[in-house]
């Protein structure tokens, strides 16, 4: 019977004491002999339960935890009406901590847990005389048979006399040794499970700050309904349009890493675009001379949502249609704005000539109709109705249309198909935020949809296979995280693929790294991220939040007033019209746009 014992205390008394300190030592010890027995009758579930030895027999009876450690403490399994459902696997340099039941580093870890020994292997060799009637004929056959009854000792010997040890395997294999952490399907959800875990996203990722930087719990992103989110589109995922969308979260003991540092990717970037705000809409940031265009709904820092087509020339009929007469509000602004915020972001059409949507004064909470433009010209806010919206902030028409083709309303009336058959993501952008049909759910499964098709299914960088590559190489390079944050920014993964630059990379980079901590139990560089203290307050330099697409149109090109039919609302684009690649600057005329790679 074998016993694995972290964090022992071992006491040893001087062999001699002085009358000056006979006492004060009789008192120390009396007070490490209570600590020790205190110790000990801790209520540990793996001293009392289990009874002498742990096996995968005994491990789940009896009250206790759901998670309970095995022999090796390296090893533990989900119980579940007293039976073994899965078995997990803490990381290298991790054992089971039966104290704050978790995995933790194996020198701070506090586990005792006496194994059962295993059954005795199976004896291969023959025994050195053979039985009166032997059962089996001998591994090599002799030249001549035994007579049918043989006397004690055969009459004669085989021509080939076997060996005292048979020199082929035996018909029958014989029986393995059995372990004590029989093979399961590693399932990454149990650790999400865990309390510690959850506490733990709780407290620093699903966290929102005020204008003074202090934080509190996200009132619009909760746990289990991330938790929910992610099992859909991690075990099921979604199927429409010929296309399979599911996040990468393999299983198996050596796999399991992926998923983990997958969903870190996913958390650090929802982080800096929605959950610090605690906002399920885009807000208005772009701030020039201490005053907000409004609109800045048309699109901030020099982007035009509106304009924003999908590039690929195969997805063009997916794009939203641009209706001027549409009409919509955001639900709600950011938390963490200093000063006087501005209102949230409307579209509306224009009802004059003159009709402008003005500004807005942070220090004195006042508001203009005159013609104060934003960064890319825009006085009025007609068909300006595509900003951000969900975990992501997903926004712009080809994005929002690809919501409505796979997921709403159009992938049902055309193929039968969608996660949200009844809700035309095109006709109501605000549904992501608004909608009674789903509410946070909808929150995070679109978010999740813009990941796995913007991200792990990005055609020029191969995600997964750097992914893994990241993982297998013990996470210590930051250019995974920086090249993916430049995919989601950007739209491009190279140096220099866009006039624009990646906002907050350095925010985005510590965010991963700090949930990786979380909720990836294996050997993380010396020098970790601490967590980001608050949201950079505002006004910030010029913020830049560059397209979510590879392209975007020229201004006065797309869209048209409405389009040639619903299916293809790209239809009245000429084949030829040029478009913007990453690298080029939409203020300038193409002739005068050069990339800078």
């Amino acid at each position: 019977m074998s016993s694995h014992l972290k964090r022992r205390t071992s006491v040893s008394a001087p062999s001699t004491i002085s009358p000056m300190t006979k006492s004060s030592s009789s008192a120390i010890h009396l007070l490490v002999v209570a600590t020790t027995l205190a110790l000990l009758l801790l209520p540990i579930p793996t001293l009392a339960q289990f009874g002498p030895c742990v096996n995968e027999q005994n491990v789940c009876a009896g009250d206790g935890p759901v998670l309970r450690p095995m022999g090796s403490c390296r090893t533990y399994v989900k119980c579940v009406a007293n039976q073994v459902v899965e078995v997990l696997s803490c990381g290298p340099g991790n054992i089971y901590d039966v104290l704050l039941n978790r995995c933790n580093w194996e020198q701070s870890a506090f586990c005792i847990v006496t194994s059962c020994p295993p059954t005795e292997k199976p004896t291969i060799s023959p025994t050195s005389s053979p039985s009166a009637s032997p059962s089996a004929s001998p591994s090599v056959s002799p030249s001549a048979s035994p007579s049918a009854s043989p006397s004690a000792s055969p009459s004669s010997s085989p021509s080939a006399s076997p060996s005292s040890t048979p020199t082929s395997t035996p018909s029958e294999s014989p029986t393995s040794i059995p372990s004590d952490s029989p093979t399961y399907t590693f399932d990454w959800f149990a650790d999400l499970e865990m309390p510690s875990v959850q506490r733990d996203v709780e407290s620093i990722v699903l966290q929102s700050f005020n204008p003074a930087g202090i934080a509190s719990p996200s009132t619009r992103y909760h746990y289990p309904e991330l938790i929910k989110a992610l099992r859909e589109m991690a075990r099921e995922g979604i199927t429409s349009g010929g296309r399979e969308f599911k996040f990468y979260a393999p299983t198996g003991e050596r796999s399991m890493g992926y998923g983990r540092a997958n969903l870190a990717a996913f958390l650090a970037n929802a982080m800096v675009e929605s959950i610090a705000h605690d906002t399920c809409d885009e807000f208005n940031i772009d701030e020039v001379a201490d005053r907000y265009a409004l609109s800045n709904a048309c699109g901030q820092n020099g982007r035009s949502y509106q304009d924003e087509v999908c590039a690929n020339r195969e997805e063009w009929h997916m794009s939203c249609p641009v209706v001027s007469n549409m009409e919509s509000v955001s639900s709600g602004y950011a938390a963490g704005m200093s000063g006087r915020a501005p209102p949230p972001f409307f579209c509306r059409p224009k009802e004059r000539f003159d009709d402008y949507a003005g500004y807005w004064d942070r220090f004195t909470g006042m508001s203009s109709n005159s013609a104060y433009a934003n960064a890319r010209g825009r006085t009025d806010v007609e068909g300006c109705c595509w900003w951000g919206r969900g975990a992501l902030l997903t926004r712009g028409v080809c994005n929002i249309g690809k919501l409505n083709y796979f997921l709403g309303k159009r992938a049902y009336d055309e193929r039968g198909e969608g996660r949200f058959p009844t809700i035309d993501f095109c006709a109501h952008p605000e549904a992501v935020c608004a909608s009674e049909e789903g509410k946070e759910e909808m929150r995070w499964i679109t978010g999740f949809f813009e990941w796995i098709e913007r991200i792990q299914q990005y055609p020029d960088w191969d995600y997964i296979s750097n992914l893994r590559k990241f993982v297998d190489g013990g996470m210590n390079d930051d250019s995974f995280i920086d090249t993916v944050s430049s995919i989601f920014t950007l739209g491009c993964h190279q140096p220099n693929c866009s006039y624009l630059t990646v906002t907050k990379k350095e925010e985005r980079r510590a965010n991963f790294k700090l949930i990786l901590e979380i909720i990836y139990y294996s050997v993380l560089p010396d020098e970790t991220f601490a967590p980001v203290p608050r949201v950079t307050p505002y006004p910030t330099p010029r913020p830049v939040t560059p397209p979510p697409v590879k392209g975007i149109l020229p201004p006065g090109v797309w869209p048209p007033s409405a389009p040639a039919s619903p299916s293809n609302p790209m239809s009245q684009l000429a084949p030829s019209t040029p478009v913007y690649q990453p690298g080029m600057d939409p203020t300038m005329p193409m002739s005068q746009s050069t990339p800078s790679m």
